[in-house]
């Protein structure tokens, strides 16, 4: 009886995007790392491993038994080649692909070096703020950038 209540009040889609997502843990982490350079500050962009001219927040799934955070600095190493200083939580996004729910953290991190290529041969991009917000292929991520205050 209270199934059929919530299916004429909440639009299904909703509901089920309710029950997928409820108490979700995180599957992913990623960072939006910022450095300052010539009184500018440039937010880092990686090439996608998945879509051709899109450009993302590095972000990988979090292996078992590591912390978010730990995950997201692993990530921006490998994906960019730098390392960055966790300094708080930016936000979450969840999102279906092929039907399966995720659920991705991101923190805000300040640059402290290039590494190296980094492993996973993408390219990386440090653009100013509006000029990011005009590269991400994602809205999710372009929400989170737009609240970052640095």
């Amino acid at each position: 009886m209270f199934v059929p209540i919530l299916l004429s009040v909440i639009p299904f889609g909703i509901l089920l995007s309710l029950i997928l997502f409820s108490n979700r843990k995180p599957t992913h982490a990623g960072a939006i790392v910022y450095r300052k350079q010539d009184g500018r500050t440039l937010f880092l962009l990686v090439s996608s491993s998945s879509t051709k001219g899109k450009w993302v927040f590095p972000k990988g799934y979090i292996d078992k038994g590591e912390k978010p955070v730990s995950a997201a600095v692993r990530e921006v190493m490998e994906e960019a080649g730098v390392r960055a200083k966790p300094l708080k939580k930016a936000g979450v996004t969840k999102y279906t692909k092929k039907g399966k729910p995720y659920c991705a953290v991101y923190y805000i991190m300040r640059f402290s070096e290039f590494k190296n290529q980094g492993l996973e041969n993408r390219q990386v991009l440090w653009l100013e703020k509006d000029e990011a917000l005009e590269k991400l292929g994602s809205a999710n991520s372009a929400s989170l950038l737009r609240k970052v205050v640095v």
